[in-house]
């Protein structure tokens, strides 16, 4: 036999057989996928962040109101608090027709049992409302929550209350006016 002719016949041979040279065992199961959709996590604002009546002085000064409220309440009532007030700030507790001073509540729900995140702002300027009396805004800040940066939410079918407190700088010589404003409050499940 011709040694060309026999490579030839040895190479065929290799070929056809070679499904059966590298034949392999197979396996197959499938994998298994899931979700659970929570509930999306609302936050509403119950109370404002109130400082209450002040009376400025010649010069600068501070009004701070405190987050008081027991920690993960279940209440959404109004926590009363007098601002703790610096030498040139005096604020009028217990005048009749007075605006009631205390912190801001929110109403936070969600999934029962989830942990959620709080961001509050660094600082906010409070602007003047009525074009009657020209006068410089005030600023809030250093903003406190009673119960931290987190929550949970363990009360009801998946809620809780908490409170905002923080400190107003009021002008020397402020104006005389009604001050309002609007401070940013973030929550998101962890």
């Amino acid at each position: 036999m011709n040694k060309g002719r026999y490579i030839l016949i040895v190479a065929i041979g290799i070929l056809i057989a070679q499904p059966k040279l590298f034949a392999q065992s197979q396996s197959s199961d499938n994998g298994a996928a899931d979700a659970t959709l929570c509930v999306p996590i609302h936050l509403q604002h119950i109370w404002p962040l109130s400082f209450g009546n002040l009376v400025p002085s010649p010069t600068a000064g501070t009004a701070t109101i405190g987050a008081a409220m027991a920690d993960g309440s279940f209440t959404n009532n109004h926590v009363a608090e007098n601002p703790t007030t610096d030498a040139h700030v005096t604020a009028l507790v217990n005048q009749e027709g007075s605006t009631d001073p205390g912190p801001a509540t929110f109403w936070v729900t969600g999934d029962k049992n989830l942990y959620y995140s709080i961001t509050l702002p660094n600082e906010v300027t409070v602007y003047i409302t009525t074009f009657d009396v020209v006068a410089p805004p005030m600023q809030v800040d250093n903003f406190v929550c009673n119960i931290g940066s987190t929550g949970q939410l363990k009360y009801g079918l998946g809620q809780q209350y908490f409170a905002v407190g923080g400190t107003l700088h009021v002008g020397a010589n402020q104006p005389a006016a009604y001050y309002t404003g609007e401070f940013p409050v973030t929550v998101a499940y962890n």
